[in-house]
């Protein structure tokens, strides 16, 4: 459906309430109608209004909407983040459906350390949350959530009003804003042997609360403890973990069960102190959202390295950072010379072998080309470069093309570099990197 879109055809004409407000809804709901197509939240069919949360992330990172200070002071941090509350009219059931409603009715609110309607703007995006010290001698898990307001009072003021009778002039107060607001909530939890997450606010129908993390807070946490990564559990919230299907948009998500039972919860919590992660070993970070794809090209003709794409240590990639990350990477090796192979976007010729392609050589179909390994670059595992993480590594036991190994990593400023063996003889190689979004909280 198009917007309707108010226009005026001559000099003089009036300007009714409802032609202003058609234009302040069309530009002022802009983002949220664009929203409602992108995310397509799940309708509302009587059982609740879904919510979500589009954590913080730049186009080069992928870090926490809730992190730890780094010092004592019992903090935590609070990235900017975008609240989304789905379509609050259902068509089941109801005596005032609305199917257009039903569809784009999408409210929702950019918290950067207050929103649109703060009095006096922030001069830090970050906000933080101080978390309660605990001394009851056991350990408790503790809420931080959004509060999500569509539709409120934004402003109000005294405007002049001439009755359109009579023509009387009077100043009430009037509303002159509406605006969908967005805070921040804090409760704590119950100290327990075996502690549980505590329950969010029920939602009305003017004000929707969604969770942003659980903070453990363990016995002795004071105000000069400081939270560690482990004691920050994000959650998924309900909602979409990219873009709507219906852009054909490749979608990657962390499984949202965190937790799988409550005697896990509890270890978690009583394993736990300022300098022992109880994190159970699977539970990976539900904020990690997206998947980035990398091409590489690598050409390792003989021992010469001038004539080499990349000596070994070269530069991949630092358009962004690659640390934290699972890996799946197919790999495709062909044969330099002779006979010469060639990558597939070149104007090399004469043609002999294609890379990638499913043959060794022109007319000879031969599957052990290609393989498909697994990495990370959480842990700096050091098994080729030092203080690395190793993502893929391929040798002669892989391709008979090679004399040496060839390989990728990530180094510890996140950039993936290249390492090669030796002399790696007479192959190209192609390489197609999947990768998950950053573990936020590692």
């Amino acid at each position: 459906m198009a917007e309707l879109q108010s226009t005026i055809q001559q000099n003089g004409q009036e300007l009714r309430v409802g032609d202003f407000n058609t234009a302040a809804e069309s530009a002022g709901l802009a983002d949220d109608r664009v929203l409602a197509d992108a995310l397509r939240l799940a309708l509302d069919t009587g059982s609740g209004v879904a919510k979500a949360i589009l954590p913080y992330g730049t186009a080069s990172d992928n870090a926490a909407t809730v992190s730890p200070s780094g010092v004592g002071d019992a903090k935590v941090n609070i990235s900017p983040f975008r609240a989304v509350v789905g379509s609050r009219t259902s068509v089941t059931g109801t005596t005032t459906a609305d199917a257009m409603k039903a569809w784009r009715d999408v409210r929702s609110a950019v918290f950067a350390n207050g929103d649109v309607t703060a009095a006096t703007p922030a001069t830090s995006t970050v906000a933080q949350q101080t978390i309660a010290a605990n001394s009851s001698g056991n350990a408790r898990w503790d809420v931080i959530y959004a509060i999500v307001s569509p539709d409120a009072i934004g402003a109000t003021g005294a405007r002049a009003v001439k009755a359109s009778t009579g023509g009387a002039v009077t100043t009430p107060t009037v509303t002159t804003q509406f605006a969908t607001k967005c805070s921040l909530g804090y409760a704590q939890g119950t100290p327990s042997a075996s502690p549980a997450f505590p329950s969010l606010p029920a939602d009305t129908s003017t004000v929707f609360y969604v969770a942003l993390a659980y903070v453990l807070v363990p016995d002795g946490f004071g105000a000069s403890s400081q939270v560690k990564t482990w004691q920050i559990c994000p959650v998924a919230s309900p909602g979409p973990s990219a873009l709507t299907k219906g852009f054909g948009a490749a979608n990657l998500s962390v499984a949202n069960a965190i937790v799988q039972s409550t005697s896990a919860l509890a270890a978690w919590a009583n394993d736990s102190d300022t300098s022992t992660c109880g994190r159970p070993s699977w539970a990976m970070t539900p904020e990690t959202r997206g998947r980035e794809d990398l091409l590489v090209a690598v050409n390792v003709p003989g021992s010469n390295t001038a004539f080499w794409s990349h000596v070994s240590g070269a530069l991949i990639d630092n358009s962004r950072s690659w640390a934290n990350r699972v890996f799946k990477i197919t790999i495709f090796a062909g044969t330099n010379g002779p006979p010469a192979s060639i990558f597939a976007w070149s104007r090399a010729s004469p043609i002999i072998q294609i890379i990638p392609s499913p043959q060794k050589a022109l007319g000879t179909p031969d599957a052990t080309n290609t393989v498909v390994q697994f990495g990370q670059s959480f842990i700096a595992d050091g098994t080729y470069v030092a203080s690395t993480s190793t993502i893929c590594f391929v040798d002669s036991t892989s391709f008979s093309q090679l004399s040496a190994g060839v390989g990728l990593y990530v180094d510890s400023s996140g950039a993936m570099r290249v390492y090669i063996d030796g002399t790696a003889n007479n192959c190209n190689l192609f390489f197609w990197v999947e990768s998950s979004g950053a573990f936020a909280s590692y």
